[in-house]
């Protein structure tokens, strides 16, 4: 057994876990609504399916996220033969009309209850705390990760790739920045702001690269975060299946990155499912091929090569936000006069 492994044993009663019963439907998120329920109940459910289905729609952190998985699901009904209704179905597409009052009463209060303590307001976080905290979260150490801080990590990387692609557009609109149209316009936008048209092409540059590094940071710490997930012990197949569905739920709005499409999300899903069927068939050893991923020479597993990679994700995003939140670079101010431009050279 791996130290990490003996590490989560000394430390799994830390671990974010809910206290719902194992005997629960692991299905996918994407349940559908309960027929056999009326009234508030009902229309809660459909209201929770819905948001579980199109997580993409919601502003819902991952943890909140992985709690609502993790609550009781209602059980599919049984046919005539006996068998259940959604025998066939599988992670990803389940099937099947639901009848179970007392757990959709239990779904209900879960998410009525997440949903309460949700901000009214979202807000975007300080770039240096949002650093701070997901490099506390996450250190060259393997052993002193804070998983249960593991989502919330997730989301502020998020919240701060967010950022940085809305301050590198509001600083094109500032300097009134057509990208598409920068090849056509660049006389014009030169002799308004000299210097802008290398200004553009070394945000563009920065943007393909920190693009590049979040696309295998938001991969590499899924997969890291699985992997702590599958070596708990007892071995929870029906968490095991909750975090899947939050960390990559059955469908996306919108793919985190033009390199993350939906059907790299989905195999990365698929494989992650057979992965926790092998673990609960053979124990947790079988993880030290999801662990060895990235590894160099010299390492013991790979994840000092995704600390690498995020912290180079965090420096070149930073300095992508500060660059562009207020430019103040002397080639990009506008020309003042008719022979700014010659002055400047």
């Amino acid at each position: 057994m791996s130290a990490f492994q003996q590490h989560q044993q000394q430390h799994q009663q830390q671990h974010l876990r809910s206290d719902s019963s194992d005997t629960s439907s692991y299905g996918s998120t994407g349940s559908a609504g309960s027929t056999g329920s009326s009234g508030s109940g009902s229309s809660y459910q459909l209201i929770l399916d819905h948001i579980l289905t199109y997580p993409g729609s919601y502003e819902i952190p991952l943890r909140t996220m992985y709690t609502l998985n993790c609550a009781p699901r209602v059980q599919p009904m049984q046919n005539r033969h006996g068998a259940s209704s959604s025998a066939s179905s599988s992670p990803i597409q389940p099937q099947g009309p639901w009848h179970d009052n007392q757990a959709t009463q239990t779904f209900t209060e879960s998410l009525m209850t997440q949903i309460s303590q949700l901000p009214n307001q979202p807000s975007s976080l300080p770039p240096h705390f949002i650093t701070s905290f997901v490099l506390r979260c996450f250190p060259s150490d393997l052993l002193s990760v804070d998983f249960p801080q593991a989502l919330t990590g997730l989301d502020y990387l998020k919240d701060l790739e967010t950022r940085r692609r809305r301050e590198v557009a509001g600083a094109m609109s500032r300097l009134a920045i057509d990208r598409t149209t920068l090849e056509l316009d660049g006389d014009s936008l030169s002799d308004r702001y000299p210097g802008v048209k290398q200004w553009v092409g070394d945000i563009n540059e920065k943007e393909r690269k920190v693009e590049a590094l979040y696309t295998q940071v938001y991969v590499a710490l899924r997969r890291w975060i699985l992997v702590n997930e599958m070596a708990l012990l007892p071995f929870s197949k029906h968490n095991c299946i909750a975090m899947l569905n939050t960390l990559y739920p059955p469908a996306l709005s919108t793919p985190p990155t033009s390199k993350l499409t939906s059907a790299v999300l989905q195999k990365q899903r698929q494989g992650f499912f057979k992965y926790i069927l092998s673990v609960e068939q053979k124990g947790p050893q079988i993880l030290t091929t999801l662990m060895d991923q990235g590894k160099v020479t010299g390492e013991v597993n790979g994840w000092s090569s995704v600390t690498r990679t995020l912290g180079m994700y965090l420096q070149l995003a930073n300095s992508v936000i500060g660059e562009t939140y207020h430019p103040k670079r002397p080639e990009i101010q506008p020309a003042r006069g008719p022979h700014a431009r010659s002055t400047r050279a």
